[in-house]
């Protein structure tokens, strides 16, 4: 019974690819009409959708991916916890060639409930900042603000 719904899986799959070959040669203006749409399906490797017909729901998958918060709090954990870094963070113009790089190693220092990072090195090229030493760009202001916490803070 098992090797017969593996077949049927695999058959179900081989005709969904063909499908969705189909479908780009069929109406190609789709892939390129809207660029800034955000395509709203999920493609799974073939071994997970295989655990389907043992039970697996694509529906609470996804539905789990979304509210799924263990990113964030690890995410959280690194101003608390001391590690090194190494940070690179590259500005692209519309050409998609690099017109800026800042280039960081720190640290994330602990004194007793205090944290602080400490930055080692810095290297920056480019038009990065303006005459005032901001950022030109909100992007590189937003990351450096997220990624880059300003003197101690209790942690």
């Amino acid at each position: 019974m098992k090797e017969q719904d593996g077949r049927i899986l695999s058959s179900v799959l081989c005709r969904l690819r063909h499908f969705h070959i189909a479908l780009i040669f069929t109406f190609p203006h789709a892939l390129s009409s809207q660029p800034d749409t955000l395509l709203k399906h999920v493609t799974l490797d073939e071994v997970v959708i295989s655990a389907q017909a043992s039970g697996f729901n694509v529906d609470a998958f996804v539905q789990q991916v979304i509210t799924d918060t263990t990113f964030h709090k690890a995410f959280l954990n690194t101003r608390y916890y001391p590690h090194a870094l190494v940070s690179d963070l590259d500005v692209r113009n519309k050409r998609e060639t690099r017109s800026a790089t800042l280039h960081r190693r720190g640290r994330l220092v602990r004194d007793g409930k205090y944290a602080e990072l400490v930055i080692d090195s810095t290297a920056e090229s480019g038009k990065l900042r303006d005459r005032k030493g901001e950022f030109r760009y909100l992007t590189a202001e937003m990351y450096d603000d997220v990624f880059f916490p300003k003197g101690r803070y209790v942690a």
